[in-house]
Parts: structure tokens; C-alpha cells; sequence
């Protein structure tokens, strides 16, 4: 195998969202697309070229991208951490790191490559988006808290600000939080300013369950709409 240059791995080397953040979606049109939807990696592997890809916080198939899933198989490396499948510890002294590759972890990581396939959940992730999105998305207005609601696939985030306005209410998301875990339904309070949530449904989990989770969501944030 030749040797990778710098360029041949910055060609294909990228983040995809930033979830810590509350999942905020770039600006620019090239960088909103998913890495592999903007890159061909063909010639890097057809050329026995190492294929470099990061997304240490976003599981490999939440956002419901077929290509990049395919792509990870073929790839000689793939640094995407614990987006495919459990973390496995390691003894003082042995193969270390963060999430390091030691061959369980690999085992499971392609064990994760296999169900995702065979249980189409690159399409439930997209079927969820669909789903959780609009009715989210209709919380929406002048006068409500609900400032914006974004995301792809089932990584999605409800930011919360004062009506009227973009001033950050940490407040209301944490009243927001509680409220479902209250119920039985959790969800993450994150974002720069602790005024978004993050939803990060299982991929397996059942229509009328995803729909009774909105139903806790969208009562909870009635009660703090003024």
C-alpha cells in the first residue's frame, strides 16, 4: 500500500455535526452536506489509499446516510469511535486510548456494520426524522418558546428561546428536561447557551413508543409556553 499523503487524507477527512453543540447545521451550502455525499472515496480505494473519516460524537448511521455506511466497510481506516458499538476497557498497561481498536472492539464494530444493514436502519433513521421533525416543527412561531428545531435523521434538537426573540432560555429547556423525566422520557439539555435538547431516539424503537415520547415532549413544552 503506498504511503497516504497529507493531501490524499484531508481530501476525505471531515466532521459532520457537532451534537455537543445542540446540533447546529452550517451555513454554507458544501458544509451542511454530508461528508460522503460531497466526496467520491472510489479513487482512494481503488488506489489502496487509506480512507480517514471522523465523527467520534455522531453514530455512524443516525443521520441516515447509506453511502458513508457502505463506505466504512471498505475502508482501511475509520476513526468514528463509539458511533458503532460499546466501549471496551482495557487493562493498565494494555492497548489503550479512547475507544482504542482492540480486536473485541473491532468484533463489535463490525458486528454493529451487519445489523445496521440487515435491520435497514440507515431508512429508520430517516423514517424517525420524518415522524419527530414536523410535529416538533409545528411548535414553532412568533410567540412560542420553541425557537427552532433541526437536525438529520434521529439526531435531532429543540432550541428554546424567549418568545419574540433568539435570547437564549436555558431556563425552559431545563424545565422542559425535567418535565419528561418526570414521565419517564429522557432527553439532554446541551448547546453553547443550555438552551437546546437533544432527542436521540434508538433506532429500534417502536412507532407507538416514539409517538408517546413526543406526546411527553410536546405536553411539556405546553406547560412552560407563556
Amino acid at each position: 500500500m503506498p504511503i497516504p499523503t497529507v493531501s490524499s487524507l484531508s481530501a476525505v477527512l471531515g466532521q459532520h455535526l457537532a451534537p455537543v453543540g445542540g446540533a447546529p447545521l452550517p451555513d454554507t451550502p458544501i458544509a451542511a452536506v454530508h461528508l460522503s455525499e460531497l466526496l467520491d472515496p472510489s479513487p482512494y480505494l481503488a488506489g489502496g489509499v487509506l480512507l480517514l473519516t471522523v465523527g467520534v460524537s455522531l453514530p455512524t448511521n443516525r443521520i441516515g446516510c447509506k453511502r458513508y455506511v457502505a463506505a466504512l466497510k471498505k475502508s482501511d481506516v475509520s476513526a468514528v469511535a463509539f458511533g458503532l458499538g460499546p466501549k471496551f476497557d482495557v487493562p493498565a498497561g494494555g492497548l489503550g486510548g479512547t475507544y482504542a481498536g482492540n480486536p473485541v472492539a473491532c468484533a463489535a464494530a463490525l458486528g454493529a456494520l451487519e445489523t445496521i444493514e440487515r435491520e435497514a436502519l440507515v431508512q429508520r433513521a430517516r423514517d424517525i426524522e420524518a415522524k419527530v421533525k414536523p410535529r416538533l416543527a409545528a411548535l414553532t412561531g412568533e410567540a412560542s418558546v420553541v425557537g427552532e428545531v433541526r437536525g438529520r435523521g434521529a439526531m435531532l434538537a429543540i432550541e428554546f428561546v424567549r418568545p419574540g426573540t433568539t435570547a437564549p432560555a436555558p431556563e425552559l429547556a431545563r424545565a422542559v428536561s425535567a418535565a419528561c423525566h418526570a414521565q419517564g422520557v429522557l432527553v439532554l439539555v446541551c448547546g453553547t447557551f443550555g438552551n437546546v435538547i437533544r432527542l436521540l431516539p434508538p433506532l429500534v424503537i417502536c412507532d407507538d413508543l416514539l409517538d408517546d415520547a413526543l406526546d411527553v415532549i410536546c405536553g411539556a413544552i405546553d406547560e412552560v409556553q407563556p
